[in-house]
């Protein structure tokens, strides 16, 4: 079987790789290679960079691209990304005979069980994904990714979804607090506006806010560093949080999905699993009045495989071409 690509774009990274089949059903990836957004004016030149770098006896014809974003017609535009195309024009514009489109979550949903064992960090209960029917997955990012899984008759069929966007819920009166700032900066919370890159500059500059200092110009990447060297009291406070709601929400996934086991995807909670393992994440995931016993028996796994989405976008590629 010939090569074909798989590609996961998202608002800061465009990661490339070549997939062919391997054992059990699972993709293997060669080639792989990131690009910054930022170095391309459209998703149209970061392809073309990328194929430019193959061998001529390498070159796919057929592709899965990942997309931050929801899919829906022929014109796709990117949630936290300007990058925007038509489907047809991007496959004409490449040369590919088949190309096909999916959401980043999909993708990631749909490489839950081709996830290497060491590309997974298990918090709470220990998982058995063999028999498993229903996963949910949850991933901070530079926006806030959600999907799901069902896995039914021998088939794997990803939940594509917005669900980033839901309604934030507060549970205590600092979160009520923080959530009152925000809806005054944005209007709608929404969970991402506090699980994100982003979120959790919101979270810091909002408990700076509330406790009447002077929030300091940091980034994301700048409050987890001081949160993990207890040098600055806010950002440990804003990092806390973010881990307590982060298990709020993945509990309400865990019952809208009735799951077996929840994910945490995204580039940001690997930089810190040994603070969510000591924080109240598991118990709020577990905090769901007369279905707190259940979620106690639910696993919760962080992935910290970092090409998760890749291989997602391999098995939809591997599958579209056995149908």
């Amino acid at each position: 079987m010939n090569l074909g690509l798989a590609a996961d774009i998202g608002s800061t990274n465009a990661r490339f790789g070549l997939a062919r089949p391997g054992p059990n059903r699972t993709p293997v990836l060669s080639d792989v290679a990131v690009f910054p957004c930022r170095d391309f004016p459209n998703i149209d030149a970061a392809i073309a960079a990328y194929l430019s770098q193959l061998p001529a006896d390498a070159k796919p014809t057929a592709g899965t691209l990942a997309i931050a974003g929801p899919i829906a017609g022929d014109n796709v535009k990117l949630t936290n990304n300007p990058w925007h195309f038509s489907i047809a024009g991007l496959r004409k514009q490449i040369g590919f005979a088949h190309l096909s489109i999916i959401n980043d979550f999909a993708a990631i949903s749909l490489s839950l069980m081709a996830l290497p064992t060491e590309g997974m960090v298990s918090i709470g209960p220990q998982a058995d994904l063999r028999q498993a029917q229903r996963l949910g997955v949850i991933g901070p990012g530079s926006g806030l990714g959600v999907g799901g899984l069902i896995r039914y008759d021998g088939l794997d069929m990803p939940i594509p979804s917005e669900g980033g966007h839901v309604n934030f819920s507060a549970q205590t009166e600092r979160e009520w607090a923080i959530a009152r700032r925000l809806q005054a900066k944005f209007g709608h919370v929404s969970n991402e506006r506090l699980l994100s890159g982003p979120g959790l500059v919101n979270l810091y500059e909002s408990l700076a806010e509330i406790d009447g200092r002077t929030a300091a110009p940091l980034r994301d990447a700048d409050i987890v560093h001081r949160a993990i060297d207890n040098t600055d009291p806010t950002c440990r406070e804003a990092l806390e949080h973010f881990c307590d709601i982060l298990g709020s929400a993945a509990g309400d996934l865990a019952l809208l999905l009735y799951a077996d086991a929840v994910f945490i995807a995204g580039g940001i909670v690997p930089r810190f699993v040994d603070v969510l393992k000591v924080s109240e994440f598991r118990k709020r995931f577990e905090a769901k009045g007369r279905y707190a016993a259940h979620l106690a028996e639910v696993p919760t796994l962080v992935i910290t495989e970092k090409y998760a989405g890749l291989i997602g976008a391999a098995v939809h590629l591997l599958q579209r071409k056995a149908d």
